[in-house]
């Protein structure tokens, strides 16, 4: 008489506890939809800062094959200052090694409104500015001031052409990771690892190894990334005050190739340009560096203040 009331009883607790186990796998299901937004974000951040610290690398090569062969120009090669082609050909194969990792980041997928720049139509741009460069080297020692300061001049332009371009290409990445950062910082915690009883069911019926690899990505990245993130910083910003370091001395010795003859005497005001520049940088980065993990080297950094101010003295003397 009762079996029916008891089949009744049995189907009504199996509907509710498959209506419960329907809403533990949704609530998990929005969970981890969270975590993974979250990550994709974060991946979309790094692989922008990468991509900047990348740029300004390729930008800094520029500018050392500008320096090395305008400082052979300047001095002939005489006294034991002929390894300007040398540090020239290092700096150019440096260029290329970094073209290559660009491209390999590029090609990671990553959400970014921009075309893809074109690195071949870059990389013959180099090239042909580097010859531009060989070429103006060889007028300087061979042929005198005036027939190198007239290739001098497409020299120049060709630099600037590509460092206009590096420029564009890092302060696009540079807005896309800082967009980035933006929307992490509204939710810094969703690094976390999720837990609690419905979790861990969740977690049962999907098997044990694909709960222990979640989990431990997940707290990878929340332990790394932070750390990770404040070394990149890092990296940016001293890859700028390098570049200005470069510039610096690239000025200074252009107007010693130049005699400031011809047109070209504009050297002495954009070192200072770049001088004031780096030391508008310096206590960011100063700072920065105290509070990081790489503050052992706080010491030697400190001193950069003094080496830039003696360094600059010693190029305007040059």
């Amino acid at each position: 008489m009762n079996t029916p009331l008891v089949s009744l009883r049995l189907s009504q607790s199996a509907v509710l506890a498959s209506l419960l186990f329907m809403l533990i796998c949704l609530v998990n299901l929005v969970t981890l939809h969270s975590h993974r937004a979250v990550f994709l974000e974060k991946y979309d951040f790094f692989t922008q800062r990468k991509r900047l610290v990348q740029t300004q690398n390729l930008y800094n090569n520029i500018t050392r094959v500008q320096n090395q062969l305008t400082d052979i120009s300047a001095t002939l090669g005489m006294d034991h200052l002929d390894h300007g082609f040398a540090l020239a050909r290092e700096a150019a194969d440096g260029f290329h090694e970094g073209l290559t990792n660009l491209e390999q980041l590029l090609n990671k997928p990553v959400r970014d409104n921009m075309a893809p720049p074109d690195l071949v139509a870059i990389k013959n741009r180099f090239d042909r500015f580097y010859r531009l460069g060989i070429d103006m080297a060889h007028a300087y020692m061979e042929k005198g001031t005036f027939q190198g300061n007239q290739q001098m001049k497409p020299f120049d332009a060709e630099a600037d052409a590509l460092q206009k371009i590096l420029k564009e290409m890092a302060d696009h990445y540079e807005d896309l990771a800082e967009g980035w950062r933006v929307k992490i910082l509204k939710h810094p915690d969703s690094f976390v690892p999720p837990s609690g009883w419905s979790t861990i069911l969740w977690f049962h019926m999907m098997g044990a190894q694909t709960r222990e690899h979640y989990v431990h990505s997940l707290t990878h990245l929340a332990q790394t990334g932070p750390r990770e993130e404040q070394r990149m910083e890092l990296s940016h910003m001293a890859q700028e005050l390098l570049g200005l370091v470069i510039q610096v001395q690239q000025w200074l010795t252009d107007l010693s190739a130049t005699r400031g003859q011809d047109g070209l005497d504009d050297g002495r005001a954009e070192a200072r340009h770049g001088a004031e520049r780096f030391q508008s940088l310096l206590p960011a980065f100063l700072e920065r560096i105290q509070t990081s993990d790489l503050r052992e080297r706080a010491a030697s950094a400190g001193q950069l203040a003094t080496r830039f101010r003696a360094f600059y003295a010693k190029g305007e003397n040059m």
